[in-house]
């Protein structure tokens, strides 16, 4: 793991993660972007980031002042600190562009902002219970409804909310362990043991609470935990 003390960018940056992964700190919140992922950061936001063990390899544009101008896409996509998953077969997409164009710049720049305004289409014209939904998903993580119980929550067809979870590019069950590890880099932070940590997120155990971790961080708990204690 890498860790990065907090800085902020002189310029709005738009950032697609090709491998590995990297937490996000700031005001905006705390989250975990991984491969297929889109981070946007307005320039002056102060963050931190903490790559996982796997790396990451991300490609990044930055906004001066004379493309900022020249682009309305720079304004509504900067104008708020936001995660936003792509389709898998983006990453890929994106990730041939980079290696067989002989000068990818321009062509990665033209399909990242299509994307991402389409993106931004899409949560703007989110349907009020699919929003309701996930907030139902990440205030009781520790404890979820079933897709059934969610649906009749939000008073939608179970299979209305399943499509409309794998349209937005994820599922219920992302939603959740997402959320527990988000909130498991505070509980590690506390002189608690991993079981309880495991116990209080909803985990099953032990073992399921450090496989989630590692699939979403990179590393296990306990390589967290001593890594963010020797820093301090």
């Amino acid at each position: 793991m890498t860790f990065m003390a907090r800085h902020a960018h002189a310029f709005d940056k738009v950032s697609v993660v090709l491998s590995g992964s990297v937490l996000e700190r700031s005001v905006a919140g705390e989250r975990v972007a991984q491969a297929g992922w889109i981070v946007v950061k307005p320039g002056g936001v102060l963050h931190e980031d903490v790559v996982g063990e796997r790396g990451l390899c991300m490609l990044s544009l930055a906004a001066t002042p004379q493309s900022s101008e020249a682009s309305d896409a720079w304004a509504s996509l900067t104008a708020d600190y936001r995660w936003m998953p792509l389709e898998p077969c983006v990453g890929r997409l994106v990730r041939m562009i980079a290696g067989r164009i002989e000068d990818p710049a321009v062509a990665i720049e033209e399909v990242l902002f299509a994307l991402a305004g389409n993106a931004v289409q899409r949560l703007r014209h989110e349907p009020g219970w699919l929003a309701k939904a996930r907030s139902i998903l990440e205030e009781r993580h520790d404890s979820p409804p079933s897709l059934v119980a969610l649906a009749d929550e939000v008073a939608v067809h179970p299979v209305s909310l399943s499509r409309a979870f794998q349209r937005a590019g994820t599922s219920k069950t992302e939603i959740v362990h997402r959320r527990r590890v988000e909130r498991a880099l505070d509980a590690l932070r506390e002189p608690t043991t991993l079981g309880q940590v495991a116990a209080e997120l909803g985990y099953a155990d032990g073992a399921h609470f450090s496989r989630s971790f590692r699939f979403w961080i990179g590393c296990s708990p306990s390589a967290f935990r001593a890594k963010f204690l020797s820093n301090g």
